[in-house]
């Protein structure tokens, strides 16, 4: 993409942005910022990872498992944690109230956590499973702890790798906050009506904007008697719902059928399955790994078999071997940032998708690394200067609800100034940042100082809130 001067703005463009920066970075400075200034804050240096302080709510029971208590308590979240799995671990402690009960089992171990979009995964050693009330009431802890987590919707339960299978035999799904413990034990032992529609919280995979990774996303649907794997493909004909997330099954394409043996979920779909396929090897794996991974969501499937009209096909579209079972792929998981970039008058921000692994250990720093690689949709310009790299980006990590940034030099030496510039690149930066839900502020450094401006105009001397009047759907 030939990347344009998006400083040479109109004068009506500088004067708006002037009037917008000035309003958005009026902001009191916390009594912890003036501490700062007073002693010569570009000169301190607060770039370090240091544990991360937090304040959570933890839920319990009584004694006798019949009501839920919640104790506030403050969590140090080590550099290397998560804020999920430092929340957990504080958890599995136990209450310290000597009237609260805890229904997690002593030498239950939590194996494994993991986050992608709003969905925290929880694998649980079998320890865990202490008999059917304790045991619910135990998810219910762990799922309403989470779930008042910022980001935090929806938690999955998986016991030794596999996934929990409710008491009435059916598969447990999403669980999400629960006020009254009765109703989640009877909704797990009430006896399955094959004629009757429940609601289910059920998880479909569609494809990112860059057809790299397939990213979740989480519909509440009417299942019909044990009908979910029926449901599930009929909801990825449908399509997605969420920005930034595209289709995976051809338009025109039908199920045919459907069925289930011994772990291995036989899928028959029309000719347009394949006459309509776009093709090339990334929509192909795409369309597969959408379909396999939604359906290995079900304990009762461990692999997808694919038929064309009741026939096996070599390749779905000239690429992939298609004529064996497929097993779930978890490396192709991913998860949707948003990124804001310039539009070509360089007057306002636009919102692009971009997709990234549901794993990732610093979302913040890729966030920035994304920003300087620059857009890929066109009618959009980079606002960040030319010439950085993704090594300029030092440092990034987060504190409490701010998220402290920490670039090299270059970001001042290379930047070509200007009001209207300064404007672009700072708020393309905390516009982004603060897409994600714990974040509502960006310190940005240089260095790791402290810095009054960043090229003469926009200040940088306290964390800056996030400014919507820059942002304009394309």
């Amino acid at each position: 993409m030939r990347r344009k001067s998006w400083f040479a703005v109109r004068l009506i463009a500088l004067v708006m942005l002037l009037v917008l920066s000035v309003m958005a970075c009026s902001n009191p400075k916390s009594s912890e910022q003036q501490n700062s200034s007073n002693t010569g804050g570009q000169e301190q240096d607060v770039s370090k990872q240091q544990p991360q302080k937090i304040v959570a709510t933890l839920y319990f029971t009584d004694k006798g498992f019949e009501k839920l208590v919640t104790e506030s308590r403050e969590i140090e979240v080590q550099p290397e944690q998560t804020l999920v799995e430092a929340v957990l671990k504080e958890l599995f402690k136990g209450p310290r109230q000597p009237e609260h009960e805890t229904a997690i089992p002593s030498n239950a171990k939590l194996l494994k956590v993991s986050q992608a979009e709003n969905i925290v995964t929880v694998d649980v050693s079998k320890e865990f499973d202490a008999g059917d009330i304790q045991e619910i009431v135990a998810r219910i802890m762990i799922a309403n702890t989470l779930t008042e987590l910022p980001g935090v919707k929806y938690v999955k339960f998986y016991k030794e790798g596999q996934e929990y299978i409710g008491a009435s035999g059916e598969p447990l799904g999403l669980m999400t906050k629960m006020e009254n413990l009765q109703e989640q034990q009877a909704s797990e032992t009430q006896a399955v009506d094959d004629t009757a529609a429940k609601k289910y919280n059920m998880i479909l995979y569609f494809a990112g904007s860059q057809a790299m990774y397939v990213v979740p996303e989480v519909r509440e649907v009417d299942v019909v008697g044990r009908r979910y794997a029926q449901t599930a493909i009929e909801e990825l004909i449908k399509g997605p719902t969420m920005p930034g997330l595209y289709p995976t099954i051809p338009n025109g394409t039908k199920l045919r059928s459907i069925k289930v043996e011994d772990g291995t979920a036989i899928v028959d779909f029309s000719k347009e399955f394949k006459e309509n396929h776009s093709g090339g090897s990334a929509g192909e794996l795409m369309t597969i790994n959408s379909i396999v991974n939604t359906l290995t969501e079900f304990p009762s499937i461990k692999s997808v078999k694919f038929l064309i009209d009741g026939k096996e096909n070599e390749t779905l579209a000239g690429h992939v071997v298609f004529d064996q079972p497929f097993t779930r792929n978890e490396d192709v998981i991913g998860q949707r940032i948003i990124l804001y970039f310039g539009n070509k008058d360089a007057n306002y921000l636009v919102p692009e998708y971009r997709d990234i692994q549901h794993n990732e250990l610093n979302i913040v720093k890729r966030i920035v690394q994304e920003l300087i690689k620059g857009p890929m949709e066109d009618g959009l310009e980079p606002t960040m200067p030319e010439g950085l790299s993704e090594k300029d980006v030092l440092n990034a990590k987060v504190s409490g609800d701010t998220a402290v940034i920490n670039f090299s030099s270059n970001l001042k030496t290379k930047h070509k100034g200007g009001s209207a510039g300064e404007t672009l690149t700072v708020y393309s930066i905390v516009n982004s940042i603060t897409e994600l839900p714990n974040i509502k502020r960006v310190q940005i450094l240089i260095d790791g100082k402290v810095q009054d401006t960043l090229a003469g105009h926009m200040a940088l001397d306290e964390p800056i809130m996030r400014n919507p009047n820059l942002i304009k759907e394309q």
